[in-house]
């Protein structure tokens, strides 16, 4: 069941740089290539079933051979911290990537928008109001008014979001929670990126939240048009935002030389670019 958002349009740079500018603290946000796509986790877009196996094995295939690659694995019940490692590293997994910044989403969704003739979008979702929804779903009556409880704890997050492995266990709540491991990467962090959590991969994401929108959860989403992306690229690169910035390493930096010389190509100023490089190559300024 896909989520029913009326979508709010904007035509132009100032007017949605304005409504970024209205968000505060409370919101989350995920930037998409395409208006038209549905929010999907990378375990869902695997398109593999039944999804609760083949969860189970990614997770168990990843625990018995990571060891090979890094030093500091999580412990063997910290089911959020080994999900968010596999994230990291491009295993599919049930958790959605956000970020608290909308501007970091804008180029994300900017970045590789698939259509340049067509639209794309940043999701908005309340996140104080979706954690609180979240906690009077997920955990006893005692803990749902304590702020401080984090559903990312070992001791909350496997029987709140992981009971699907659990045949004791039967699942029949419908929600999406906002999820961060103790052990924040420096990309994760350089992002202010968080998680979105289903607590059921065994129907879309979107079900999930679509539940969580009758219990008070704000959502929106922003579309505009994708013939924007240069300008509104050159802009979000002035705040220095960029995948040289979001990417540390030379990976990064590589792939924002594609972007770079988009710009430069858009702008009619490739041909001073390169003489500028020269010029600083020989004379170091």
């Amino acid at each position: 069941m896909a989520i029913t958002v009326p979508p709010i349009t904007f035509a132009s740079w100032p007017d949605l740089h304005r409504r970024l500018e209205t968000y505060d603290h409370r919101w989350a946000f995920r930037g998409m290539g395409s208006a038209n796509w549905a929010l999907q986790t990378s375990l869902e877009r695997l398109s593999v079933g039944p999804v609760v196996q083949a969860e189970r094995y990614l997770l168990t295939a990843f625990q018995r051979r990571a060891h090979h690659h890094v030093r500091d694995c999580p412990d063997s019940d910290d089911y959020l911290e080994w999900l968010a490692l596999m994230q990291h590293h491009g295993a599919p997994t049930r958790l959605l990537d956000c970020t608290r910044s909308p501007y970091v989403a804008l180029f994300f969704a900017l970045e590789r928008a698939v259509d340049p003739q067509g639209q794309a979008s940043v999701w908005a979702i309340d996140i104080d109001a979706c954690k609180r929804s979240a906690m009077g779903i997920l955990v006893p009556s005692r803990l749902s008014t304590d702020a401080a409880v984090s559903l990312g704890k070992p001791e909350v997050f496997r029987p709140a979001f992981m009971r699907e492995h659990d045949s004791a266990s039967p699942v029949s709540v419908l929600c999406v929670a906002p999820i961060q491991p103790f052990r924040m990467n420096e990309r994760l962090t350089i992002q202010q990126g968080l998680f979105l959590c289903p607590a059921q991969v065994s129907v879309g994401f979107e079900e999930n939240l679509q539940a969580m929108s009758l219990t008070g959860t704000k959502i929106e989403k922003l579309v505009f048009l994708s013939s924007l992306r240069e300008d509104i690229l050159a802009e979000l690169n002035k705040m220095n935002i960029n995948r040289a910035t979001l990417f540390p390493g030379i990976d990064g930096f590589a792939q924002s030389l594609a972007v770079n010389v988009q710009l430069a190509t858009h702008k009619g100023k490739l041909s001073q670019e390169i003489q500028r490089l020269d010029a600083y190559a020989e004379y170091g300024f």
